[in-house]
């Protein structure tokens, strides 16, 4: 994580002035390939230990252009009104997803192969643009440059202390992905039960997620 972490910001630096000539569509596009090379290189981490530190380059810059177009295309196509239940149903889907994606990765191994999981989830991964043919482009503000995000994050009053806020959520999100899931893993003992036990509290955590939307609204 901290390796991606330096890989996000120096790309975040690099990358913001030619955001401006972007659309939420090229970037979620422009996003896939990345994340092809960089699950396709897991497959070689064994041969060429050096992919241990490269690698994450390619997931950063997955996740910078992924999450930036994401968060652009879903603003503007939220609802007014709904916006709390929509965010609400977008985190069901995502935890349907997560719990049901190793199920079918399973059956994929036991089938296929360990390696052509790989090839497969690219495949997917490449068609998963096509719906977004479909729904109005959206563009950054002309003026975006990293003096104006620089000045929006460290001296707007309005946001300045939801920025050092992110300093705590990142710990959490350390701890979360790395630590916990090891803590719970030796205290249960059992992958069988450690799966259930992830997959309940992700399905519980969505509809908290909607109820809470749906008073929001």
């Amino acid at each position: 994580l901290p390796v991606a972490s330096l890989y996000f910001v120096l790309f975040t630096i690099i990358l913001i002035p030619l955001f401006r000539y972007l659309s939420d569509k090229a970037l979620i596009f422009f996003s896939v390939p990345s994340l092809i090379i960089y699950y396709l290189g897991l497959r070689a981490v064994t041969e060429a230990p050096w992919l241990f530190f490269t690698l994450p380059a390619f997931l950063s810059l997955n996740m910078l252009l992924f999450n930036t177009g994401y968060h652009i295309n879903f603003t503007n196509s939220a609802d007014d009104g709904w916006l709390g239940r929509e965010t609400g149903i977008q985190l069901i889907i995502s935890s349907l997803v997560q719990m049901t994606a190793p199920f079918l990765g399973g059956i994929i191994i036991i089938l296929l192969g360990f390696h052509n999981v790989f090839l497969i989830g690219s495949i997917l991964l490449s068609s998963s643009f096509l719906p977004l043919v479909f729904s109005p482009t959206k563009t950054f503000s002309p003026n975006i440059s990293i003096r104006q995000v620089a000045r929006y994050l460290f001296q707007d009053a309005r946001t300045k202390t939801y920025t050092l806020s992110g300093v705590g959520y990142a710990s959490v999100t350390m701890i979360e992905r790395i630590v916990w899931p090891i803590f719970i893993f030796m205290a249960i003992g059992s992958i069988e039960q450690y799966g259930v036990l992830i997959s309940l509290g992700l399905f519980a955590s969505a509809i908290v997620a909607w109820v809470v939307g749906s008073l929001s609204d």
